[in-house]
């Protein structure tokens, strides 16, 4: 990846962000509870986002733009940078922005499109991340934030780069089941013969939105309903919760808990009701 930015001033935004704005500071953790609250936008929730993403930057982002996963051996990821580049452009900081494309460009960028490596190992040799295999979730992520980052500044080099990444996601990261698109977590690693494996939290719905408007594709319309259907009918247990992986079968059939991961509900799929909210669906069937 590459994008000639060193002459890049901030400007004023010449069109509004089709998705609400965001107003805080999340974590992959914090990010389900935090992300309601700030959704609603009262100056005392104002307040309190500011304090959140002050204390973002303090504890997670380093000074050369890293965002550090700290409980987890100070590893770095794409979805990390994601959501530092996109709180950035949020808060109107474009030197804190420049400075996390930085270093997503340098050490996550691959060479063969214009995707991301999905994790950085601190002391590992050379560009050596352990897994060159991107991250669909961070994909969108980073591509969404620039989109937002070009309206915000007026920065054409952004609007480019954010095409690019959505061209290679919708290329790389989408596989037709059954008569419908779907979200591959990775280009690498989830067909499995049978059936294929996804993340229904990865489907991050005001982002594929915002990037439809940005270049429309009818693709974004079919991943959108297909992801949606994953959530609606991939459901169990006595709760009828969705798991965080799924197989698809190839030949049709019911969606099963993939056996490749462990049978839970865990902190990835919370992320679904807050992605589902802050898309305006807080009353579908597939939150029911």
């Amino acid at each position: 990846m590459s994008l000639n930015r060193r002459n890049s001033t901030p400007t004023s935004v010449f069109a509004p962000n089709r998705c609400p704005r965001i107003q805080g500071g999340v974590t992959r953790r914090q990010m389900f509870g935090a992300g309601l609250a700030l959704l609603a936008g009262n100056p005392a929730q104002a307040e309190t986002a500011q304090r959140a993403w002050s204390e973002f930057r303090t504890r997670f982002l380093t000074a050369d733009g890293r965002v550090v996963d700290t409980g987890n051996q100070g590893v770095s990821h794409s979805e990390g940078q994601g959501y530092g580049l996109l709180l950035a452009a949020a808060y109107d900081i474009e030197s804190t922005f420049l400075t996390i494309l930085d270093w997503t460009e340098r050490n996550l960028g691959r060479s063969e499109d214009r995707l991301l490596s999905w994790r950085w190992r601190p002391g590992a040799p050379g560009q050596d991340h352990g897994d060159l295999n991107n991250a669909s979730d961070g994909d969108l992520l980073v591509s969404w934030s620039l989109c937002r980052a070009a309206a915000r500044w007026r920065n054409r080099d952004y609007l480019r780069l954010s095409k690019a990444m959505a061209a290679d996601f919708l290329r790389c990261n989408t596989f037709e089941a059954n008569g419908q698109l779907l979200m591959r977590p990775g280009t690498t690693g989830f067909d499995h013969g049978e059936h294929l494996v996804v993340n229904p939290s990865y489907a991050i719905f005001p982002a594929m939105r915002e990037l439809d408007a940005m270049q429309p594709d009818p693709r974004w319309r079919r991943l959108e309903a297909g992801m949606l259907d994953v959530l609606q009918h991939a459901r169990f247990g006595q709760r009828q919760l969705t798991a965080d992986w799924v197989e698809v079968p190839r030949s049709g059939g019911r969606y099963r808990i993939a056996t490749e991961w462990p049978p839970r509900f865990s902190w990835d799929a919370v992320r679904i009701p807050l992605y589902m909210t802050w898309a305006g669906m807080a009353n579908h069937p597939a939150l029911g």
